[in-house]
């Protein structure tokens, strides 16, 4: 049996004008929908974590399975249509969710119309998929399955190869002798039954870009779930249904990363965790090993909570090497916050922020507008305080209420959702949630005046340390005999285009590369380069974890200058 898991297409490009939007839908918590900017992969992408470690279990069962992250890699439906005729799976997996549901169900449609006997699965971050209605409505998915979903499918699997009984498969909806069928949800698997996640057939592109990262990242979970109970967070409530919170080995952890970055270049490594520092003792022994095994010499970012960090954790994070952390706010209303059911101490949490900051740890901050006790008043205060609260990057979204989470269930009880449309859940470009207090229109405006306001203020911030006259000077001094200069980095696009300006003065000719994120997007531009130097600005204070993008650079450039986010200037 040849099984396909997928991460199908799921994008709205305009061919006359050229606008769009691109989907982000397995490996986010949040599935969403973002602009089109001429390119059909984009920047920010997720690692499929699902999908890779129920490869890595129905391989170890001797299975024959392909994955396919088509939003990765940019593919078109059209393309991937062809993909399926080429390898001809007898099984597929589609990894859904809310918003992208229609688009996943036409996708269904189209590859029973084209393979008519081909199994298709539907799971993922779906609430009606543990409903009977959903299969008795769309007659093209033969199967769902709710939940964490990699252990049910390998049963699952394992059934229909066998030919036993699917009522032994939990988490599983299915057709039989003409009726629908549903079976129990199992508990949580202990996470040393889930294996590393099988990484064989995926490229090496996913990028998170928590404080700007250069080079190929490794994504990874130390853990899974969160005991927390906020009421717009759909992982928990949908995926596990329970507030679990279950740790992996941390020398496991440190293994699965020493091993991956032995087998590919890899320049840093992003902790995918929910919330990284609920139980201090296994914060505390993965940033011991991270120091052991010498790691703490690559960049690498997490996501936590400010509340629950104190100062022995917060110095061993800066003695082990962390680059960048997330962290939620969502509002300065502690009303609110009482409502979403986060439970978070706004003081503590403050007070952590600028702790992290102070210790040179480059912090992003995620604001969640639009919840339970929002008006235009407290969104207005919280973009205000937002912005009063310096950060390195900042992240609003919209309160979605997925269907099956705590806050559409209250939302529906109100009667305040306005739309059935699951496209427009996406917490990103619409509000689905109208009130006379704070109609969605209005919030829509106030999300995009947030994200106005802060790129001005960061912009600003940012490039304000290569205004000076001292790091002109450096610069013009650095670059003198210098003919024809490469500019390019992961900075901001304004940083780099200030330099190249600076630098143009003093040679006699210079080419922008615009902001770059990968090694492989650098090697591609200097192939056949005519320039004898380049000047890299980076996003780091130091070159740890970049040896290998320098030695590329020496092999094509006579000079090679850094300009690190500090503005210290040094030639390698």
């Amino acid at each position: 049996m040849k099984i396909l898991l997928s991460n199908a297409p799921w994008h709205y490009i305009e061919a006359k004008n050229g606008t769009g939007l691109l989907g982000c839908r397995a490996g986010s918590r949040w599935p969403h929908m973002r602009d089109y900017k001429g390119s059909m992969i984009s920047r920010y992408q997720p690692f499929p974590f699902f999908l890779s470690t129920a490869s890595a279990m129905l391989k170890k069962a001797g299975f024959n399975v392909v994955i396919r992250d088509s939003i990765v890699i940019g593919e078109t439906y059209e393309s991937y249509y062809c993909f399926i005729e080429q390898e001809k799976p007898e099984l597929i997996l589609l990894e859904v969710s809310t918003p992208s549901i229609e688009n996943d169900l036409m996708i269904a449609e189209q590859i029973k119309l084209r393979h008519p006997t081909v199994t298709i699965i539907f799971a993922g971050l779906h609430a009606p998929l543990e409903d009977e209605e959903f299969l008795e409505q769309h007659k093209d998915v033969d199967f769902t399955i709710y939940g964490e979903y990699e252990h049910p499918l390998l049963l699952l699997v394992q059934a229909l190869f066998n030919g036993v009984s699917l009522l032994s498969v939990p988490n599983l909806v299915f057709r039989q002798a003409g009726k629908v069928f549903k079976t129990n949800r199992e508990p949580l698997i202990p996470i040393s039954e889930i294996p590393w996640p099988d990484r064989s057939s995926l490229p090496n592109t996913y990028y998170d870009g928590c404080g700007g990262m250069l080079g190929k990242e490794l994504q990874i979970h130390t853990s899974r779930g969160c005991p927390f109970k906020c009421n717009f967070c759909v992982l928990p409530q949908i995926i596990y249904a329970s507030p679990s919170y279950r740790m992996r080995d941390p020398q496991d952890v440190i293994d699965e990363i020493l091993f991956n970055f032995k087998e590919n270049e890899y320049t840093h490594f992003y902790i995918d965790d929910d919330t990284i520092n609920i139980n201090k003792s296994h914060f505390m022994e993965l940033c011991r090993l991270i120091c052991e095994t010498g790691l703490d010499k690559y960049p690498w970012a997490c996501m936590g909570r400010g509340d629950l960090m104190d100062d022995e954790m917060l110095q061993a994070l800066k003695n082990a090497g962390c680059y960048a952390i997330k962290y939620g706010v969502e509002s300065f209303n502690k009303k609110v916050l009482e409502l979403s059911g986060k439970a978070l101490d706004l003081d503590k949490n403050i007070e952590m922020i600028k702790k992290t900051q102070a210790l040179g740890i480059k912090v992003h901050l995620t604001y969640c507008l639009g919840m339970l006790g929002d008006t235009i008043e407290t969104v207005s205060d919280t973009i205000k305080q937002s912005l009063a609260l310096l950060s390195d990057s900042r992240q609003y979204s919209i309160a979605s209420p997925f269907e099956g989470s705590k806050l559409w269930h209250e939302y529906k009880k109100r009667g305040l959702i306005h739309s059935c449309d699951y496209s427009k859940y996406d917490a990103n470009h619409d509000a689905v949630i109208d009130r006379k207090e704070l109609p969605a229109v209005e919030l829509i405006r106030l999300k995009m005046y947030a994200e106005q306001l802060s790129k001005k203020q960061l912009v600003e911030r940012v490039t304000s340390q290569y205004l000076t006259s001292e790091f002109e000077d450096r610069l013009k001094e650095v670059s003198r005999g210098c003919c024809k200069v490469l500019v390019t980095g992961n900075t901001r696009e304004s940083i780099i285009n200030k330099i190249s300006k600076i630098v143009f003065s003093s040679v006699e000719r210079v080419k922008v590369l615009a902001s770059v994120q990968s090694l492989m997007e650098l090697k591609e531009a200097w192939v056949g380069c005519e320039y004898d130097t380049i000047i890299l600005t980076l996003n780091t204070f130091n070159l740890d974890g970049m040896e290998s993008l320098v030695d590329v650079a020496k092999k094509h450039f006579n000079r090679v200058i850094i300009i690190y986010a500090h503005a210290k200037i040094e030639e390698i």
